[in-house]
């Protein structure tokens, strides 16, 4: 049982390694955590995921030789976008647009009440660039007047948050007490019911991840390198 919660503790480190590379922009590190990230979505049927990760992958290992101007772009950590001074603050591009220009864009109620009027929902879309420009322009009046230059701490560091934290962890220590501990038994039990999990699908369960690397292999083998089959 041990082993299964331990691989669980394993994969919550990979998450963790990933939103790490994105918030320094280390391209390396984000390249070896997809890498150690498509096992477990081959492992768990993650279709998309599996597909087009395993693609981007092999795409972006053969940059260097492929296009080395965007590779030294990403590799100086162009592939996320620091908005503030702040250290370990850098967040994705796609997520950069949808704090920027689409939330920016926006007006109050959105489409809802003319979205079954084209001439409106035309001039809705064509202006969206205009009422973006003035949040933007309001945006940067306040921060102008709060701002002192100089950087803040990650609020993940702040003293009210370390507190929150050590008491949610209190909470959740104690609330998992009263279920069946994770490390007794060479059975794999359900936390909350105490249910023993089946032969067959403690078997999957812990060998996941070798069928995973397994499939991935196979996969990028067939699809990307030989070809020989579609992807």
């Amino acid at each position: 049982m041990a082993q299964f919660w331990l691989t669980y503790l394993d994969m919550v480190g990979l998450l963790l390694q990933f939103i790490r590379a994105t918030r320094t922009g280390n391209w390396s590190l984000h390249l070896a955590c997809i890498e150690n990230m498509l096992p477990w979505f081959f492992a768990y049927d993650r279709q998309n995921y599996s597909r087009y990760l395993s693609l981007y992958w092999q795409q972006m290992r053969q940059l260097p030789a492929t296009n080395p101007p965007a590779h030294k772009a990403l590799s100086g950590g162009c592939f996320s976008v620091a908005r503030s001074t702040n250290s370990f603050s850098k967040v994705a591009v796609d997520q950069c647009i949808e704090q920027t220009i689409n939330r920016q864009s926006k007006s109050h109620g959105g489409l809802i009440g003319f979205s079954r009027n084209p001439g409106t929902v035309h001039r809705w879309v064509l202006t969206a660039h205009e009422r973006a420009a003035v949040a933007s322009a309001c945006d940067d009046l306040v921060k102008a007047e709060d701002y002192d230059g100089t950087a803040r701490p990650h609020k993940d560091n702040t003293d009210s948050r370390m507190k929150r934290d050590q008491s949610d962890y209190g909470k959740l220590a104690k609330r998992l007490a009263e279920f069946s501990h994770p490390f007794l038994g060479e059975d794999l039990i359900s936390l909350s019911s105490g249910k023993v999990c089946s032969a067959q699908a403690t078997s999957d369960l812990l060998s996941s991840h070798t069928q995973g690397k397994s499939a991935m292999s196979k996969f990028v083998a067939d699809r990307l390198e030989s070809q020989v089959k579609r992807l």
